[in-house]
């Protein structure tokens, strides 16, 4: 017994890292994709932030440091919601998906190796900002608690993948999934720790008891040293785990459930 489990352990650790290969190798196949992102990142930003410069907005001290992590989380919603979410739909459409399920890969392992290549992006896509806010506004982002910002933007990206994975299994079927994605783009933000607590009651209150918000809240106060909702960084932590726990938990049911649907009925590539 000890030693099937050594061997399905295995099998599945080797799915997982072929699927991070084949995502690394399907990031750096549009390199021209990359280089876009690192050269409109600095326009856009400054487009941005100026513009609420305009409205009266200062733009120094703990200001600038938030925009910095509203910046990156704005990003990372987008990334996971269309580079993964889309990107799942996409593969799909093109028959990828019916040839990675058809080599005897489940789905939840090529969702796995597929995030961890995307992660790898996303720590790319983080430079790009830093370096972005230091060159258009010459500040220094700040980060005080580097661990317990670590474990959050790997706890906001698991959590963003496990809801990118579910809603593309559930809309698989839509001829223009894309608009779906499009609206949750801003609609998940606005609810899931986008906005400092500070800027108003309302944001307060969404972000104190909304589950999806914790890593993002967790993300701001471990670099800029501000606890903005008044609860432990220990509790808040406990709260994220446990959050992201029940994400991935529910895409692999969710995925597994599929994964098994799809291959009793021969349709392996969600058609």
């Amino acid at each position: 017994m000890a030693g099937y489990r050594n061997r399905f352990l295995g099998r599945a650790l080797y799915d997982v890292l072929n699927e991070v290969e084949r995502g690394l190798r399907s990031l750096l196949s549009r390199p021209a994709s990359l280089v876009m992102g690192m050269i409109s990142a600095p326009l856009w930003l400054a487009f941005f932030v100026l513009s609420l410069e305009g409205y009266g907005l200062s733009l120094g001290g703990l200001t600038i440091q938030l925009l910095i992590w509203i910046s990156y989380s704005f990003s990372l919603y987008s990334t996971w919601l269309w580079e993964f979410g889309q990107g799942m739909l996409d593969e799909h459409q093109d028959g990828v998906l019916e040839y990675v399920m058809g080599s005897g890969s489940s789905l939840f392992r090529h969702v796995m190796g597929s995030g961890l290549a995307l992660l790898i992006y996303t720590v790319l896509d983080l430079a790009v900002i830093l370096a972005s806010f230091a060159a258009v506004f010459r500040v220094e982002p700040t980060i005080m608690d580097p661990a317990a910002f670590f474990i959050s933007v790997v706890m906001a990206s698991l959590s963003l993948l496990s809801l990118a994975s579910i809603y593309a299994i559930m809309v698989a079927g839509l001829r223009s999934s894309w608009v779906v994605t499009d609206v949750l783009q801003f609609i998940l933000p606005a609810v899931g720790g986008l906005l400092p607590s500070e800027f108003s009651p309302a944001i307060r209150l969404i972000n104190e008891y909304s589950p999806l918000a914790y890593p993002f809240v967790l993300m701001r106060e471990s670099a800029t040293g501000v606890n903005e909702l008044g609860i432990p960084i220990q509790l808040q932590l406990a709260y994220s785990l446990i959050f992201t726990a029940i994400m991935l938990g529910a895409a692999w049911l969710i995925l597994g459930k599929a994964d098994e649907r799809l291959r009793r009925t021969g349709s392996l590539g969600l058609r």
